[in-house]
């Protein structure tokens, strides 16, 4: 360890004045800080995950952009589809999968399979259930 004027050098890594000042201003253990933190790689998460929201669903993501999407899904590997997956818990009419397209936090459309249709078929409808449906 040397130390010069306003720097601290240990191992051959120097530490000047304003990292000092930020070391002496953490309030606990910065170790036991990083270790709270998700990795890079691999991070898994319980409960509600937010991204620029409060979390009122499993993945929620709030945009306040003035432009653009809110979010984009790519497949970066020619050799694959750009595919999303809509699973639901079990194959029955009583558990479809299906998109609702709203504006100003009011349903208008949904596409998928409607809400107890035992034919399974595809519909475009301006709600989930049944009688909603347009095609």
């Amino acid at each position: 360890m040397l130390i010069k004027q306003n720097q601290l050098v240990i191992n051959g890594t120097t530490l000047e004045q304003s990292d000092l000042q930020a070391i002496a201003n953490v309030a606990s253990d910065v170790q036991a800080q990083i270790d709270t933190k998700a990795p890079i790689n691999n991070a898994q998460f319980t409960g509600n995950v937010g991204i620029g929201t409060n979390p009122s669903a499993t993945l929620d993501v709030v945009s306040n952009s003035a432009s653009g999407y809110v979010a984009e899904f790519r497949e970066s590997n020619a050799s694959n589809f750009g595919t999303i997956v809509i699973d639901s818990p079990s194959d029955g009419s009583s558990r479809p999968s299906y998109m609702d397209y709203a504006t100003g936090g009011t349903v208008k459309w949904s596409t998928g399979l409607a809400y107890n249709d035992t034919t399974r078929a595809f519909h475009i409808g301006t709600g989930s259930g049944l009688s909603n449906s347009k095609v």
